[in-house]
Formats: C-alpha cells, sequence, structure tokens
C-alpha cells in the first residue's frame, strides 16, 4: 500500500522529499550524538564528522528547491502579512506600496520644528535661537 502511494508521486518530489526526510533522520543524529557516544553507539570522531559531511552535501542537493520546499510548507503570503514575506520576490515594491497606503506618510511630525529652527550651530551642541547669533557662528567658522 505505501509502495502504491509512492507510485503516485512525481519522481522530482519524491526525490526532494526523500532527501529531506534523509536530511531530517542525519540533522536528528546529529542533534543527539553526545546521547549516542554516551551509550556507545557511536565511538570515534568519524562518526560525527560523516554525519555532518553528509548533511552538508544534501543541503547542497536540496538548495535548488528552498524556495518550492519553503513555499510548500510555509502558511500563505496573506497569513504572514509582511511586507518582506511576498513569495513573488518584489520586495521593493511591497515596501513601498506599505509605505505609501499610511494616510500620515507625507505629513511633517509634530516635532519637526524642534530639528529645523532651533539646530545646533555647527561645532556647537548649543541650540540656536535667533539667525544673528547663526550668521555670528558661522563667520567664526569661516575664519579658521
Amino acid at each position: 500500500m505505501l509502495q502504491e502511494l509512492a507510485d503516485d508521486v512525481p519522481f522530482a518530489i519524491r526525490k526532494v522529499l526523500t532527501r529531506m526526510g534523509i536530511l531530517y533522520g542525519l540533522w536528528s543524529l546529529d542533534s543527539h550524538s553526545s546521547t549516542l557516544y554516551e551509550s556507545g553507539y557511536f565511538n570515534g570522531p568519524d562518526a560525527n564528522r560523516s554525519i555532518r559531511t553528509k548533511i552538508l552535501q544534501l543541503c547542497e542537493l536540496i538548495k535548488p528547491d528552498a524556495v518550492s520546499i519553503v513555499d510548500a510548507i510555509a502558511p500563505p503570503d496573506f497569513i504572514i502579512n509582511s511586507v518582506l514575506g511576498y513569495a513573488d520576490g518584489d520586495i521593493y515594491r511591497h515596501i513601498y506600496q506599505a509605505m505609501t497606503m499610511n494616510k500620515k506618510t507625507f505629513e511633517r511630525v509634530d516635532w519637526w520644528r524642534d530639528f529645523t529652527d532651533t539646530k545646533p550651530a555647527v561645532s556647537s551642541l548649543e541650540p540656536v535661537n535667533d539667525q544673528h547669533s547663526l550668521d555670528e557662528n558661522t563667520e567664526q567658522n569661516a575664519k579658521l
């Protein structure tokens, strides 16, 4: 019965799923290697080293299918509801659309005058309260 189900799955998908299953198995062995060493199932450094080598080899084989795997496993875009999480890969357009949808995007904030009217003079941490002192500071800095 299991073989009949496997025969219904296209070969390309079966190959990726088999690799994912093997990767999970190797990852499990690697993450529980201390227990396996303590109980005597593993001995010497070769066991762990070969498992990690195989994990890297499988990751290299699975890499071309990574986006498809994530799309198959991950929830759809509307559930994630993230500007960066759309499957179409058009990040900048989605960021721009999200930014311009906010009604106050192009309005000035309440505190904008704090940064324009009383900004510090060049080489000073004191805010400028009048235009005359700003002109004096500019002339003094020009002489230096």
